[in-house]
């Protein structure tokens, strides 16, 4: 559907780790044909990966700070749109990584986040971008970041991971508060993991909007399966095992628990943070928090 006669507008899902991203990603991705013809055109990993050129480099966005300014292609923004009047955009990889080498989280989260997300609103030929954040608990986003570095390597203990990884490094105010402080930010709309699938009609809508929405259905598969306990242990103790052979060999389920790294009182005290960080980004003007 092409329609120039009025400007085009953007979303941008930036899609922290570990908060369903993917399962979302690709229920866009299987309606993409149906959003095209509503006038919504969806880019996500399969647009920015794999060979084809990321979203960095389309539109000249600098690895690091005051990195070489080059000139962007004026057909890049063109290129994606394909004549929609809504572009979706969702890469998770965008404002970087979750954690650094040493299995430590980055300080403060994503750190390069808010000035790339600057430096494309300010690329873009549109009137600032609509901006979406999924955030999670943080013992639980803590959880899932180790077993995810587990796919990687194996070079750090589960002591010292948890010893590096405070509970308040989770701060989802603090880069919250970054992401709206950008110029060309005109809405940012915030959900919590744990409401992902009662909230999943409504984040659709907004990415979307309300016309397009019933075109998307959330897709009955899960994305990245957990690892038990069984396999987690087996993995520290040999690293020549596979994930896959680990997850095989060790399911979840009655008789095998989901790894956790955190006893019950480690969670109260992510629940009690995470609560507190709510409250704060409930209060603050300009975010708007999905709620079921």
């Amino acid at each position: 559907m092409d329609d120039t006669t009025a400007q085009p507008s953007v979303a941008l899902h930036i899609g922290a780790h570990k908060t369903a991203t993917t399962h979302l990603q690709r229920s866009l991705l299987a309606a993409s044909d149906d959003l095209r013809g509503a006038g919504v055109q969806f880019h996500g990993p399969r647009s920015f990966r794999w060979g084809e050129p990321s979203l960095q480099d389309r539109f000249q966005i600098a690895q690091k700070p005051n990195g070489p300014v080059r000139a962007v292609d004026p057909l890049a923004f063109d290129l994606l749109r394909d004549g929609a009047q809504r572009l979706v955009l969702s890469e998770e990889n965008f404002p970087g990584t979750l954690m650094n080498d040493r299995g430590r989280l980055r300080r403060p989260l994503y750190p390069d986040g808010p000035r790339r997300i600057a430096e494309l609103a300010g690329r873009l030929p549109v009137d600032g971008v609509d901006l979406f954040l999924g955030i999670r608990h943080p013992t639980r986003l803590l959880n899932s970041a180790f077993s995810q570095r587990l796919h990687a390597r194996r070079d750090i203990t589960l002591e010292t991971f948890i010893k590096r990884n405070a509970i308040e490094l989770v701060d989802w105010v603090g880069l919250i508060t970054r992401l709206k402080g950008i110029a060309g930010v005109n809405t940012l709309t915030v959900w919590c993991f744990e409401d992902y699938t009662a909230l999943f009609p409504q984040i659709v809508a907004g990415l979307v909007g309300p016309h397009a929405a019933p075109l998307v259905a959330p897709l009955d598969e899960t994305m990245h399966g957990g690892l038990s306990e069984l396999a987690v242990t087996l993995l520290l103790a040999d690293d020549t095992v596979s994930i896959k052979d680990a997850m095989r060999a060790c399911p979840v389920d009655d008789g095998n628990p989901r790894f956790d790294a955190y006893d019950a009182e480690a969670h109260a005290l992510g629940t009690e943070f995470y609560a507190a960080q709510l409250a704060q980004i409930d209060a603050m003007d300009g975010v708007t928090r999905l709620r079921p």
